[in-house]
């Protein structure tokens, strides 16, 4: 097997048609290499089907399979999603794509064949640049992408390219830039409303905006895009790569410990364009390439006039109160390193001599680990109708669907979110965003609940573990004492639910709102769970005890959170995450 899962130079396709150079680039979905089509001898690129961490490659160094017979329907969906991408992209007649010129099938995969591009991408560029672009430079680029964004938008359905960054901007020659790899593209069609898996597992944190980590496709529009465009345009002025996830906020001067301003030498209207492209609120930000034209020429950025202006409620304070127009915006970035640094200040050292005390102390568990195996609730075990119940009304998705019959056996779950607080208390850090003891602890991947987990049990001589997706929802709905209700504990999405309409876009202390029938606080809304399940879709039969898909690419996530709207956190809600990353609207409870 070969250890990169590459092909070989000198590797031959299609009958000796094609003969392979070397990898030009690997994504998630696809890896890219340049080749020489021998009958034209001509250089052209070559983008093979492979889905990382799905495929591997077999002994004879060239055919791709799945890395175990359950990921195969995978693979192959995966396979007539990588066909689609080559047709649209073969459609499109703009200067600023890479034209497709052929696809074949071997190697138990799919290839299509591409114009080769003499040059590098802007990601390859910035690494061994000495400096950032400058401004004059910088426009030329965005006015380029903003040609190639509207020829996809204006497509009937829309196609949204869902990638944009440094790494897919091709630059061909001096001044000419090409966007690339639509692995992740999708068109605003599908009839249920919903996206595929697939379109959201590889997406750049940073250059991703929220509403990727959703999968609805009402949520996924333009304005998606721009996003990504605006964060590609703060890393090329600044030559620092937009945060994880990227928190760029409204407020000029946001009481933040760490930021990146952008240079000062820019001009007001970029600095305030950036800002406005990179809006968290999706009604809030530019909804078209016209709208950002339009800025463009009322801001002079293009030499041309304009009429219209960013949302006043995202212009700056100076703006607003009269003030020097020159001032610097300030973008807000806390890098992993910022992250440890602050916290190695805040616990006066490494973080480890807290948890050596708290191993020493075992005959008296610290108070904020001891409240909260206090607070784990019973639940007793029972049956119930598991996904889209009657309740749940015209809002139930595809993921929710069948409804089915699951029984579960009795078990503890966590009266509350877990607390920053708890998770200092263990892991002597704290990753979340929206600081505050008695908040949630958000920004953890399911992984680093894991680990939290491993060591919470040491220090109690529990075993506290996350709940199954059927745990999750046979409570969040009230177990035995139930009263069908669509929320957590009540149809009134406000009396249970911190949700986009009420929560000033911030997570909150846990157990503000009312609880559940069974004294749960916030399985609704603040901030989304993870479950211990891979995700997998649902099937009519009935289950005792299920624990999901012996293995998968995604975690069941559940309960929705403050960024969403009150459908998104309804009991029978479910969406899919990748475990390795973070989301500052995603956290956990415990169950035991």
């Amino acid at each position: 097997m070969s250890q990169d899962n590459v092909l070989k130079a000198g590797v031959t396709l299609q009958n000796g048609k094609f003969v392979i150079r070397c990898k030009l680039g690997q994504g998630g979905f696809g890896i890219t290499y340049e080749a020489t089509q021998v009958n034209l001898k001509k250089r052209v690129a070559l983008k093979e089907c492979f889905w990382r961490d799905i495929c591997t490659r077999s002994r004879d160094g060239k055919t791709v399979v799945p890395t175990v017979k359950a990921n195969k329907e995978l693979f192959e969906k995966q396979k007539e999603k990588f066909l689609s991408e080559a047709i649209r992209m073969a459609s499109l007649r703009n200067s600023h794509f890479v034209p497709v010129s052929d696809t074949f099938e071997e190697n138990g995969t799919v290839y299509y064949v591409m114009d080769f591009i003499e040059g590098k991408s802007l990601g390859d560029w910035l690494k061994n640049a000495s400096e950032p672009l400058d401004e004059e430079r910088v426009m030329s680029i965005l006015e380029q992408m903003l040609d190639a964004l509207e020829c996809i938008h204006n497509l009937k359905p829309p196609l949204v390219h869902l990638d944009i960054k440094p790494d897919n901007i091709m630059m061909e020659g001096v001044d000419k830039a090409v966007l690339v790899d639509f692995g992740a593209s999708k068109y605003v069609s599908n009839p249920d409303g919903s996206m595929t898996t697939s379109s959201l597992l590889f997406m750049t944190p940073g250059y991703a905006p929220f509403e990727l980590m959703d999968g609805e496709i009402c949520d996924i529009g333009p304005w998606t895009d721009i996003y990504s465009l605006g964060a590609t345009l703060f890393c090329l002025l600044t030559g620092k790569k937009p945060s994880k996830p990227s928190k760029i906020l409204a407020d000029p001067t946001p009481e933040k410990q760490y930021s990146i301003p952008l240079p000062n030498s820019l001009s007001p209207g970029m600095r305030k364009l950036i800002l406005w492209m990179m809006v968290l609120n999706i009604s809030d930000r530019p909804q078209s390439v016209e709208e950002i034209r339009d800025f463009i020429r009322k801001h002079g950025l293009a030499g041309h006039s304009n009429r219209s202006y960013p949302p006043k409620a995202f212009k700056d304070k100076n703006e607003e109160e009269g003030g020097d127009d020159n001032d610097v915006e300030i973008i807000v970035v806390e890098t992993s390193e910022d992250l440890k640094e602050k916290n190695k200040k805040a616990h006066g050292g490494d973080p480890s001599a807290k948890q050596a005390s708290l191993r020493q102390g075992k005959k008296a568990l610290h108070p904020i680990l001891q409240n909260l195996v206090n607070n784990m609730v019973q639940v007793e075990g029972g049956t119930f109708m598991m996904g889209a119940t009657p309740e749940q009304g015209s809002d139930a998705k595809i993921k929710e669907k069948p409804a089915h019959q699951v029984t579960v056996s009795s078990f503890s779950i966590g009266r509350y979110l877990v607390t920053q607080e708890e998770w200092k208390t263990v892991m002597g850090d704290n990753p979340s965003y929206f600081k505050g003891d008695k908040n949630p602890v958000e920004n953890v991947s399911w992984d680093n609940c894991q680990e939290f987990i491993s060591k919470l049990n040491a220090l109690t001589g529990k075993r506290f573990r996350l709940p199954t997706e059927a745990e999750w929802e046979f409570a969040a709905r009230g177990g035995k004492m139930s009263r069908h209700y669509k929320y957590a504990g009540s149809n009134d999405v406000d009396h249970v639910t911190w949700h986009s309409e009420n929560s000033n876009t911030s997570a909150h202390p846990v157990g503000m709102k009312k609880p559940n029938e069974l004294g749960l606080y916030d399985m609704s809304g603040n901030v989304w769970e993870w479950c211990s399940d891979w995700y997998g879709p649902y099937t009519a039969s009935s289950q005792t005890n299920p624990k999901g898909p012996a293995s998968g690419a995604y975690r069941v996530i559940r309960g929705g959170g403050w960024y969403y709207s009150a459908k998104y956190c309804r009991v029978s809600i479910r969406r899919n995450y990748t475990p390795t990353n973070t989301y500052f609207n995603l956290g956990f409870r415990l169950a035991l």
